[in-house]
């Protein structure tokens, strides 16, 4: 597929779709898709109590680094 360049927003074609287009519900559940397929994080299961912000900011930033070196390992295997 060739890369097409464009001076302005105005030159580039319309691609919006009108409320109620079926096109719209197929654009939606293909974005939902690849960041399902490219990103899919998980979060440990169960409900989590913290005593301060720190904690629990503390606890996502460590779920962020172990989703993000998953996802590194997974599309590392791929290439």
């Amino acid at each position: 597929m060739p890369v097409q360049k464009y001076r302005s927003i105005e030159d580039m074609p319309e691609i919006w779709f009108k409320p109620g287009d079926p096109r719209l519900y197929i654009a939606i559940a293909a974005v939902w898709d690849f960041g399902q397929r490219w990103l899919a994080p998980h979060y440990p299961p169960g409900v989590y109590k913290h005593r301060t912000m720190e904690d629990k900011n503390r606890l996502d930033e460590e779920w962020a680094v172990l989703n993000f070196q998953a996802f590194r390992e997974k599309h590392k295997k791929q290439n």
